[in-house]
């Protein structure tokens, strides 16, 4: 017989390796497929921040382009600036008094880069016939127009309401329009510098009174994205919008280090009767405030009556609005149906 210190010398015997290589790899597997996943999720979101960086800077590019939609010798109207950088047209529905869609295509190869870009430019009237103002520099004035933030609140509240009707036997569903009429909203323009120039974001806050919700009865919703500029210098602020209510509210908050006070451009595009109002919170932190809100109808945070306002109406030409929009694709992927791109970033700009 062996002696028990002979038994703890011998080792592993052939069974008991192959049994425990074999219990490795039973565990490597799912392990090995985490790590491989991992290294591939990381490789997308690098490849997504990539384009995501290429999109920001092909719009600013285009906003700095004054004017950007040109009208040819022909007679047709396109982006010069597109066509030298090896950008091909591939469709134009822009008429002759220059209002219309007109979509480029920039392969990788020929524009010199990693990916597909697919450039869309949307050219439209003026924003507002009866309330003009003056042309815009991209360099110095900031131009933000309302898109599609009111349909997403309404989307996200009609959701919560019918999830709490289903979770509550007796509860009466709220219609579209009982929503819409509880709404209230706070546009929130912010002011930031980072020592060489300014940028300005606008958000969009929504309240919803008589909604019940995880929140209680009133729900508030924040719209994901907000739409940033970066000026040179921060002389004015255009705000195209529409009415939630009878009654709007626009914030201003200015960053640390920001001396400037923008002249605020406020532009409803539907004010309609009763008269439209709007409150400004921040008023301190602007110059002097142009907008088509009938006169008596602008007041402060406070409820006080701001009387320096200045009229739009009839003041200039009123200013052409070009919607922006780059789709930035993998490489040979644009012109292959299926496809979706990595990134789609939107813009616009005053010409």
């Amino acid at each position: 017989m062996r002696s028990e210190e002979q038994s703890r010398n011998m080792g592993f015997s052939l069974i008991e390796v192959i049994i425990s290589i074999a219990i490795l790899a039973i565990i490597s597997i799912p392990l090995l497929s985490y790590f491989t996943e991992s290294m591939k999720y990381n490789s997308r979101m690098a490849e997504k921040q990539q384009a995501t960086m290429l999109s920001q800077e092909i719009l600013e590019q285009l906003n700095a382009e004054n004017p950007l939609v040109q009208k040819l010798p022909s007679g047709a109207y396109s982006i010069p600036y597109l066509t030298d950088r090896m950008y091909t047209e591939k469709s134009n529905s822009i008429d002759a008094s220059g209002i219309g869609t007109v979509q480029f295509l920039g392969l990788a190869d020929d524009i010199g880069g990693k990916y597909d870009v697919v450039v869309t430019v949307e050219t439209d009237g003026a924003a507002d016939t009866e309330s003009a103002f003056y042309g815009i520099d991209p360099a110095k004035d900031t131009l933000v127009l309302e898109q599609g933030q009111l349909q997403e609140a309404l989307a996200y509240f009609t959701a919560v309401n019918r999830a709490f009707c289903s979770a509550n036997a007796g509860e009466v569903r709220l219609t579209a329009d009982e929503i819409q009429n509880n709404l209230s909203r706070d546009i929130v323009i912010e002011l930031q510098t980072d020592g060489s120039g300014y940028r300005v974001s606008v958000k969009y806050a929504y309240t919803c009174t008589g909604l019940k919700g995880s929140a209680g009865e009133a729900v508030t919703y924040d719209c994901a994205g907000a739409d940033e500029r970066n000026v040179d210098e921060l002389n004015r602020i255009y705000l195209l919008y529409n009415r939630v209510q009878q009654t709007d509210s626009v914030s201003i908050n200015r960053g640390t280090g920001v001396m400037a006070a923008p002249d605020l451009y406020l532009i409803c595009q539907n004010p309609g009767a009763p008269p439209y109002g709007v409150r400004i919170a921040g008023r301190t932190y602007l110059g002097d405030i142009h907008t088509n809100v009938e006169a008596g109808h602008v007041w402060d945070d406070m409820g006080y009556l701001i009387t320096d306002v200045k009229s739009l109406a009839g003041t200039a030409a009123p200013v052409r609005i070009a919607k922006l929009q780059a789709d930035i694709y993998k490489k040979g992927e644009a012109e292959v149906s299926g496809f979706e791109p990595y990134i789609t970033v939107n813009s616009m700009k005053g010409e």
